[in-house]
């Protein structure tokens, strides 16, 4: 399943960065949340719009950046986020974009 969470705004200190800054940015600031178990003193929007997206689909986050790979083939990579649905008792592996519009 593909999920497209969007958000338009590039003003104040976004509008100069390009899409793999700004992702960058917010990729550090979840996982900081989400490891440490607790909100950032001040999240970005994207932030908060990747935050109530996985409140809105009952997803709890587990761990960000979960380093995973296949000795047999030595390729390896990390999931972004790893969440439990809590519905459904699945595991979701989340990988975000963030792209320049």
């Amino acid at each position: 399943m593909c999920v497209c969470v969007a958000s338009s705004s590039r003003a104040g200190r976004w509008a100069s960065l390009s899409g793999r800054d700004r992702g960058a940015r917010v990729d550090a600031q979840l996982s900081r949340a989400i490891n440490a178990r607790r909100a950032p003193p001040r999240p970005f929007a994207l932030t908060k719009l990747v935050l109530a997206f996985l409140k809105a689909q009952q997803l709890l986050p587990l761990v960000a950046q979960h380093a995973v790979g296949c000795d047999k083939l030595r390729i390896g990579t990390a999931v972004d986020i790893l969440a439990l649905d809590k519905r459904a008792g699945s595991l979701w592996c989340l990988e975000l974009k963030c792209v320049s519009v």
